[in-house]
């Protein structure tokens, strides 16, 4: 029931600011910064406002047909929801702009602990009613969103009192229109996207193998997800301000080379032990969870680059290419599926779908990197030396699967080769010590953003 109704929301979200909170870096002037997040919150009100007649009048109707009428008591919180997390996607954009990584960070942490506590609590009360989930994870959010206005308006008070006005909230309406134009249709499908797998995978073959698919594909994405996220807000802010002062390639490259040396080496370890991974976390019985996620480790390498550089087409204001490639990875990922299904090989969709996913986000990186003025032979140059430095390790992982050693001895291995990788990339870089350091302890992102060499 909770992931249903977190469905909805989450598709009626991509419409929660009609983007224009992307905008809110972008402007030179926190007074024009300010009429952009004014825009963005009168917007999602309206969207919010806009919800509640659909409710009241068609809420069973869809109900009805999404074979989920129980869902009914509690689909009048789709408003509050979709007002509240577009106000926080608001309020987390100035809060980049104005470098409060420390803020969000501890608010992203208030709100995992006040969801966790209200749904162990409504849980217990209500004898683990699914319908408090919704209501757990609204008064989370709820709570988190309250503490960033009461943050955010002691510290800009001044500037929303003198800046905002009704004249400057249309100009930036109709300057900042790319935004709504290409990028809701870019929004929608990207999160249909990342649906789809499921849906598909049940319809052709089975929830078992869904299953599998979503596990295999939740254990990769989850923690680069986390880390993802930390560095997508860094470098959003950080390229915003390049930008302005015309060193874009130079923060653009350097993105690149940390987001190379942080994912490729575990991602390509992964493609070989990936099964004996899951044999020995999981049992046996999910083995073929551990092969999904082999043939999707290079895909997830590629897209862990992509996602925070993707910020390159907001700050260079090329929605219409953003929109082009969600397009193009939207139809890679139906194909991939429709020609896996109707062969009847779970295999082979989720193989067609990295493959074709991973070719797509390494041109993405390459398109997105030239864009901000990186040269093509920078790229390729980065690219090769990650995977000369992998290649010892894969050479002896290799050697263990020859010879078809037990799984605990290789993921032991591999254990082994990933911390002396990590603890050698630590030892000689200093500035990849800080960075790292701060996404293993995401309160200290403050101090990150003051270094010599950050993204």
């Amino acid at each position: 029931m909770s992931a249903l109704f977190a469905a909805i929301e989450v598709m009626l979200g991509a419409f929660a600011c009609m983007r224009y909170e992307r905008s809110i870096l972008l402007p030179e002037r926190d007074e024009d910064a300010a009429n952009a997040l004014s825009l963005s919150l009168c917007l999602v009100s309206a969207l919010s406002v806009c919800t509640i007649p659909p409710v009241w009048l068609g809420g069973s109707l869809l109900l009805h047909f999404l074979k989920a009428p129980e869902l009914l008591p509690y689909l009048w919180l789709l408003p509050p929801a979709v007002l509240i997390g577009g106000a926080n996607m608001a309020l987390v954009r100035w809060n980049l702009r104005k470098e409060n990584f420390g803020r969000i960070s501890i608010l992203e942490v208030l709100n995992a602990i006040c969801t966790v506590t209200a749904q162990i609590s409504l849980g217990l009360a209500t004898k683990g009613k699914g319908g408090m989930l919704i209501v757990a994870n609204l008064l989370g959010m709820t709570i988190a969103t309250a503490g960033m206005i009461v943050l955010t308006w002691r510290d800009s008070a001044d500037i929303f009192r003198h800046s905002i006005s009704y004249q400057k909230m249309i100009y930036t309406l109709k300057r900042y229109s790319r935004f709504p134009k290409y990028g809701l249709a870019s929004s929608v499908l990207d999160r249909l996207a990342w649906q789809m797998p499921s849906f598909l995978l049940s319809g052709f073959f089975s929830t078992t193998v869904v299953g599998e698919y979503a596990l295999g594909s939740r254990v990769i994405r989850v923690p680069m997800s986390l880390m993802g996220t930390s560095i997508s807000n860094v470098f959003s802010q950080r390229a915003a301000d390049a930008r302005n002062k015309g060193f874009l390639g130079k923060q653009a490259e350097l993105a690149f080379q940390y987001l190379i040396r942080l994912s490729m080496f575990p991602c390509l370890l992964l493609a070989l032990i990936g099964k004996d991974v899951f044999v020995v976390a999981f049992g046996h019985r999910w083995a073929e969870a551990g092969v999904y996620t082999q043939i999707l480790s290079v895909w997830l390498c590629f897209w862990f680059i992509s996602a925070p550089l993707s910020a390159i087409f907001s700050v260079l204001e090329q929605q219409h290419l953003e929109l082009r490639f969600t397009v193009l990875i939207f139809l890679s990922r139906l194909c991939a599926f429709l020609i896996g299904g109707f062969v009847g090989s779970a295999r082979l969709a989720v193989l067609l779908y990295s493959g074709s996913g991973a070719s797509i986000y390494a041109y993405y990186c390459v398109v997105l990197l030239t864009q901000a003025g990186v040269p093509v032979s920078r790229i390729v140059k980065v690219l090769l030396t990650n995977v000369a430095h992998f290649l010892p390790a894969g050479l002896i992982i290799g050697v263990l699967l020859y010879f078809r050693l037990s799984s605990v001895v290789t993921v032991a291995v591999s254990c082994i080769l990933l911390a002396a990788y990590y603890t050698n990339l630590v030892r000689i870089d200093p500035a990849v010590r800080e960075w790292i350091g701060t996404i293993l302890n995401r309160f200290s992102i403050q101090r990150f953003s003051s270094t010599t060499v950050s993204i």
